[in-house]
């Protein structure tokens, strides 16, 4: 029973974030990812994951940091890349970006997205739920679960992407079925 209530504690812990950050609080959008990867955090260890069942042991850690450090160059190259090419510069006029100044780009990339996205986002779908369902189910599964959680996880902040990216409604149109296209 104390399993079951683990795994749909988790899940009901991201429903709230999915919903405070994209539809009731989306100004509180990093404290939210905080206190949500912090709740999912005490939540695993309460069900008896390790640091290492995380992702987190001393053993992963440097790993995984040098890891996200490549990552991070090669996602700023071609980024800055793409950025500078007029051809994909379209991808990029996104209203949810708001007049992106340099204070607002500097917020957005060092602050919003690594505290906020990447650091929720990671600790849920890579770390809690992966553990928690490979503990009882398998890799294979936890995987398959993990991932689909992560798909549906997109669902909303998705929904209206084709009215707000002049390039996705380029690619998908306007019409009613926008939102199904974009998140195909």
């Amino acid at each position: 029973m104390r399993a079951l209530l683990a795994v749909l504690l988790a899940v009901a812990v991201l429903a709230a974030a999915n919903v405070l950050n994209n539809r009731l609080a989306p100004g509180a959008y990093v404290v939210t990812c905080i206190c949500a990867a912090t709740a999912l955090l005490l939540l695993a260890r309460w069900d008896g994951c390790t640091w290492s069942d995380l992702g987190l042991g001393r053993d992963s850690i440097r790993r995984g940091l040098a890891w996200a450090g490549v990552a991070a160059l090669i996602v700023l190259v071609v980024y800055t890349v793409a950025a500078l090419l007029p051809l994909v510069r379209t991808v990029f006029e996104d209203d949810r970006a708001g007049g992106a100044n340099v204070p607002r780009t500097l917020w957005n990339v060092l602050v919003r997205i690594p505290l906020g996205t990447v650091l929720l986002e990671e600790t849920a779908f890579r770390g809690v739920l992966y553990a928690m369902l490979a503990r009882r189910y398998g890799v294979a599964k936890a995987i398959a679960a993990s991932s689909l959680a992560f798909g549906f996880w997109h669902i909303l902040p998705s929904w209206n992407l084709a009215s707000r990216n002049a390039a996705v409604e380029a690619l998908v149109g306007n019409g009613p079925a926008a939102p199904l296209l974009v998140l195909t």
